[in-house]
């Protein structure tokens, strides 16, 4: 998990919702601000550069606001539970 959400997500929760895979949450790790540190990566180092070029090749561009159907299909994917309060 990256940035400031990740960083205050609650993997087991996540994970009970649907917003995360059914993975065992002691899997799930901690990055910080990944854009941060890829950018400086980037700065600094070629051989991050040359990575960084080499897999723009294999990279495509998916709006999902373009499918006029992906917001109902999300929300019906969250499975969201209902819980006895007491």
């Amino acid at each position: 998990m990256a940035g400031a959400f990740g960083s205050h997500l609650n993997a087991v929760n996540a994970i009970t919702i649907g917003l995360l895979p059914q993975v065992e949450p002691r899997i799930i790790t901690y990055l910080g601000n990944a854009s941060l540190a890829g950018a400086r990566a980037l700065l600094l180092s070629r051989e991050a550069r040359r990575v960084m070029n080499e897999r723009m090749t294999d990279i495509s561009f998916l709006s999902l606001a373009d499918d006029p159907d992906f917001q109902d299909i999300f929300l019906d994917s969250l499975e969201f539970k209902s819980y006895k309060t007491f």
